[in-house]
């Protein structure tokens, strides 16, 4: 899960990683620092909105299970 659509920032290490290019064009056009991080995003912030995608994601899959449950076993009509 990608946390970086819930606080918009992501690690220098983890940009270079999976935004190679990105990262390149930026440090070519010389506007790294203008994307930078002023503040991170607090630790009780992190813990909530973790908490929070890993429960939608735990719904979602057992959702998902009971539906393909109740396909496999008729409905009992």
């Amino acid at each position: 899960m990608d946390f970086v659509i819930f606080n918009g920032q992501i690690a220098k290490e983890e940009m270079i990683e999976e935004r190679g290019d990105q990262w390149k064009r930026y440090e070519e056009q010389g506007i790294i620092e203008q994307f930078a991080c002023k503040k991170t995003s607090g630790v009780v912030y992190d813990f909530l909105v973790k908490g929070f995608g890993f429960t939608a994601l735990s719904i979602g899959i057992a959702l998902l299970l009971l539906m393909i449950l109740a396909f496999l076993g008729g409905g009992g009509h």
